[in-house]
């Protein structure tokens, strides 16, 4: 009886094993989904408040912090510097005084070919120069901090009156002259502040390093969690 019975038993047993295997991978197998769905939208939610963090960029944004209207200054210097994600608001300094004297030495042969801007193309090639004295003096990586600011304020100052002068000219020249001088006086406004503005670029850079940091933490403890419960299954797929 028991040795007729001792099959029955077994396939009971084989019948339970299975059923608790179905149960078992049914039941992970929904863990894991979710799992993946909470991963999923976390890292989303990281990577969008990345990419918010990072636009526009955030040396503009503080390049433009003594200005008075800081929204039109960060749309404007943005798109004539087109600097790189890594870029300090030195660097778009030299950016943006590189982009001015090009556009210039652009609009002095147009200025020239007309009679009655004689005097425009005079206070335009002035302010070149007064650029190219700055540019010659900061050289290709500029640290203001080391350097004695006193020429440089002169030089952007008179080369601001120049275009000045010119961009009351009642021409396609003077609205051209209009945009560079813009760009040049937030340069002004950024050297007058300079060393407020890098010391606070430097704080909010740690900020921002330190927000990524958490962020790739809690990344990292969900795909530990994870991990885990993968661990988990293959055990209990193992003892059953």
């Amino acid at each position: 009886m028991d040795a007729a019975s001792e099959p029955l038993r077994e396939d009971k047993l084989a019948s339970i094993r299975r059923r608790n295997k179905i149960l078992i991978v049914t039941f992970f197998s929904l863990i894991i989904l979710l799992a993946l769905i909470t991963g999923g939208t976390i890292t989303f939610f990281v990577l969008k408040l990345n990419s918010e963090s990072i636009t526009p960029n955030p040396a503009v944004i503080e390049f433009c912090s003594p200005f008075e209207f800081q929204s039109a200054c960060v749309d404007s210097i943005s798109s004539e510097t087109n600097p790189s994600p890594d870029a300090n608001p030195n660097q778009i300094f030299l950016l943006s005084l590189q982009s001015s004297l090009t556009k210039i030495s652009e609009i002095i042969p147009i200025a020239r070919s007309d009679r009655s801007l004689s005097s425009c193309t005079s206070s335009l090639r002035h302010a070149a120069a007064q650029l190219s004295n700055i540019l010659e003096t900061l050289g290709i990586e500029p640290e203001l901090e080391s350097y004695d600011r006193g020429n440089m304020k002169a030089w952007i100052g008179a080369a601001v009156a120049d275009l000045a002068a010119c961009a009351e000219a009642d021409s396609e020249v003077g609205k051209m002259v209009a945009d560079v001088a813009a760009v040049v006086m937030y340069g002004k406004y950024f050297l007058a502040n300079c060393d407020v503005v890098n010391l606070q670029f430097r704080q909010s850079s740690r900020n921002w390093k330190d927000k990524v940091t958490e962020n790739l933490i809690t990344v990292s403890l969900f795909g530990l969690q994870y991990l885990a419960l993968i661990f988990l299954f293959c055990l209990l797929l193992r003892i059953y």
